[in-house]
């Protein structure tokens, strides 16, 4: 996430403009970790296809640059929520995302439904063929 973002420190990008492919393994756990996000970058007039492939039963949210936190709702919502993917159960989360106008880097949001304790996830961010 960008420093002053999201986060006050901010983390490395999961893609950035010249690496559109990336995957990773996480775990989420109730107490300390429910929910993850990444920063991924959506280019121009692309699309990209993010899909987390989890053990348990999760959520997998992908909000606008503009978004402030990944809590919002009502109008800020509508506004920054750019694709949302909850299936029941451990079938896997996909969302496609197109871009418009210019590149931007977009957050990607993987949580744990309601009374999930515990699991992991397997999530890739790729171009769309």
């Amino acid at each position: 996430m960008k420093p002053n973002g999201l986060t006050k420190a901010g983390h490395a990008p999961l893609t950035k403009q010249n690496r559109l492919q990336a995957s990773i393994v996480a775990q989420l756990e109730r107490q300390e970790d429910p929910e993850d996000v990444y920063r991924v970058w959506l280019p121009a007039r692309g699309h990209l296809v993010i899909t987390a492939r989890p053990t348990v039963n999760v959520t997998l949210e992908v909000w606008g640059r503009r978004t402030k936190t990944v809590y919002e709702r009502g109008k800020a919502a509508q506004r920054d929520l750019i694709g949302t993917s909850a299936h029941a159960g451990r079938r896997f989360e996909r969302v496609t995302v197109h871009g418009r106008g210019a590149g931007q880097y977009v957050y990607v949001d993987v949580f744990l439904a309601k009374k999930v304790v515990q699991g992991t996830y397997s999530l890739s961010v790729a171009p769309a063929r």
